[in-house]
């Protein structure tokens, strides 16, 4: 490891940032949020509701049938309890990675026989296969419905559609939601009330979800889901293609580095940048005030952080920008234990290794805009 911390060096290693620096736009009513602690005491407080993903001022309806992406409080938790299960490490590696594995060799076969392939379009594929299983959208043909699912997405684009074009954006969004809900979304329900299986329309069944809503937990899912793996696994490529050094490692490295490669680029180029919360009362928190009918951003993309560079020991976080060289961040002591079991498994984060050991996780809030898990060369 050399002795300079690849924060001080000179290199840009983000895709992402330029694109996402002309796109997103603040408005007059919102705080961008910077700081790590802030932005937990915000996502914690129960003034702040959401106010990203098209959630609405108030959940209107029966909460019991409101997806669990517009819920707040303790009616968000009660229901994310409910579907945990579905989502466990123990379920991923038991019921589902199969599915990722047999999905893989096939994209990849279709790709060698055809010669050619869209990386983007692969990877969409893929995602809905292994969503569709745990959310039990299996009934119908899966690459005819990624299709559908692909088209249902100019419902997201809405907001940005002119005045004259977006009622033509809402027609063509709705049309192919109806084409979605009766190509894919009633057959998995009526194999399900015929027989239940151990997935996620199963379990609305039980709890009485009319189709309506079972449909609105599908879409929610594909955004959620499907979208962000896709977009995940185009911009790691890209990581990895133009960086053979990086590539070679990655190729050559067992699970655990590999998962420290990819976390890496997941915090250069996070896919889930900003994270909305509408502020509901004036509130005084430790690290700061918030004024009520305000919206509150907490960033996690690196152009948009400007406070503090956090470094990384193996054991601890240690303050490098400006409040003085030395300062500890602030933590707790399950944060320190999950830092030196990091270190423990990433030979990256070793003492004396030639990967550089300075910021880890994209829950560090480390600034670098280089990988940090690659040679400090």
């Amino acid at each position: 490891m050399t002795a300079a911390c690849p924060i001080e060096a000179d290199r840009d290693d983000r895709k992402s940032a330029a694109l996402a620096a002309e796109r997103i736009t603040v408005g007059a009513d919102t705080r961008v949020i910077g700081g790590l602690a802030f932005a937990r005491e915000l996502l914690r407080s129960s003034v702040t509701r959401q106010a990203g993903a098209g959630a609405k001022d108030e959940v209107v309806g029966d909460p019991a049938f409101t997806s669990v992406f517009f819920l707040d409080g303790e009616p968000h938790k009660r229901k994310r309890q409910a579907i945990v299960r579905y989502f466990t490490p123990k379920a991923i590696n038991t019921r589902y990675h199969a599915v990722m594995e047999q999905a893989t060799e096939a994209l990849l076969a279709r790709m060698r026989s055809r010669g050619q392939a869209r990386l983007d379009q692969m990877s969409f594929e893929l995602a809905v296969t292994v969503a569709a299983e745990i959310v039990g959208l299996t009934d119908s043909d899966q690459a005819a419905m990624a299709r559908r699912i692909q088209s249902t997405l100019i419902g997201l684009r809405l907001p940005r559609m002119s005045r004259w074009r977006r009622p033509l954006g809402q027609l063509q969004a709705t049309f192919h939601g109806a084409r979605f809900m009766l190509s894919d979304v009633r057959p998995a329900i009526a194999a399900r009330r015929a027989e239940r299986r151990e997935d996620v329309i199963s379990h609305l069944i039980d709890e009485g979800y009319p189709d309506k809503a079972i449909l609105v937990e599908c879409m929610t899912y594909a955004v959620a889901g499907m979208i962000t793996t896709r977009e995940f696994i185009v911009m790691a490529a890209w990581h990895l293609f133009g960086n053979d050094a990086l590539r070679e490692r990655f190729l050559a490295a067992d699970e655990a580095d590999q998962t420290a490669i990819l976390e890496e680029i997941m915090r250069l180029d996070p896919v889930v940048n900003l994270i909305a919360r509408r502020i509901t009362a004036d509130t005084e928190m430790p690290s700061g005030a918030v004024t009520e009918g305000r919206r509150s951003w907490w960033t996690s993309a690196p152009p948009m952080w400007t406070r503090p560079v956090w470094a990384s020991a193996p054991t601890r976080w240690t303050r490098t920008g400006p409040g003085g060289p030395g300062r500890s961040a602030p933590t707790s002591a399950s944060a320190t234990a999950a830092t030196a079991a990091r270190a423990r498994r990433w030979p990256s984060t070793r003492p004396g290794s030639s990967w550089t050991a300075c910021c880890g996780s994209p829950a560090s809030g480390c600034t670098a805009s280089r990988i940090c898990a690659g040679p400090t060369s």
